[in-house]
């Protein structure tokens, strides 16, 4: 299965950590609270998470209100696993009718790449009629993905390069005319971001017919 990104851009998540300790009281702390522990409350955005506890499943995370663990006092590992299994690890001290606060906020982070190809379409500007004419699509950018070069000419017939950054252009039979090459460079990448119409005429000067011969005398 192939991924298609228009913009040629790329989407990151990350947990960032903020810690606050408060101390317990009959409000911060419901009567369920066991004895001789401390509470860790754990709150994340967005959505809830799983959170493990010195490597064991301990509950899901809290929304808007943070969720209550109650833990005996002393240094325990904690783990939150957010969103795309980004993991948030740290160790957090409780002390005994202590409240320890964590809070994990997602942020996520866009990081856009410039797109990798650039072209411009360099053809002369007149030439005379029966010349070959190239017209040649040159790129300034770096191109890491293979493209597409899909051209079109209004006149004249072209004798090669189709589906290459180059063509040529038989101009026999069109003097007074105007060859208008037209390029489609496209990807299936960056396509949504990169992909560029571009055209260049050339005028074709005729050749005039020879002078009939003076009659002799």
């Amino acid at each position: 299965m192939r991924n298609r990104y228009n913009f040629l851009f790329v989407t990151g998540l990350i947990l960032t950590l903020g810690i606050s300790s408060l101390m317990a009281n009959t409000t911060d702390d419901p009567p369920k609270r066991p004895k001789n522990t401390g509470t860790l409350s754990v709150r994340t955005t967005e959505t809830s998470y799983p959170v493990k506890i010195d490597g064991l499943y301990a509950g899901e995370s809290g929304v808007g209100t943070g969720a209550d663990f109650y833990l005996t006092p002393g240094m325990h590992t904690v783990e939150v696993t957010g969103p795309d299994g980004k993991i948030w690890k740290g160790d957090v001290e409780i002390k005994k009718d202590v409240k320890h606060a964590l809070c994990l906020k997602v942020v996520r982070e866009t990081i856009t790449t410039p797109c990798p190809y650039r072209f411009t379409l360099d053809g002369p500007t007149k030439i005379t009629e029966g010349d070959l004419v190239t017209f040649a699509a040159v790129n300034s950018g770096t191109s890491p993905v293979p493209l597409r070069y899909a051209w079109k000419v209004s006149n004249g017939r072209v004798t090669s390069g189709l589906g290459t950054p180059s063509i040529t252009v038989d101009s026999a039979g069109i003097g007074n005319g105007t060859i208008n090459a037209e390029l489609d460079v496209n990807d299936d990448v960056y396509d949504g971001k990169c992909r560029q119409l571009l055209a260049v005429p050339t005028e074709v000067v005729r050749i005039p017919p020879p002078e009939p011969p003076k009659p002799s005398r």
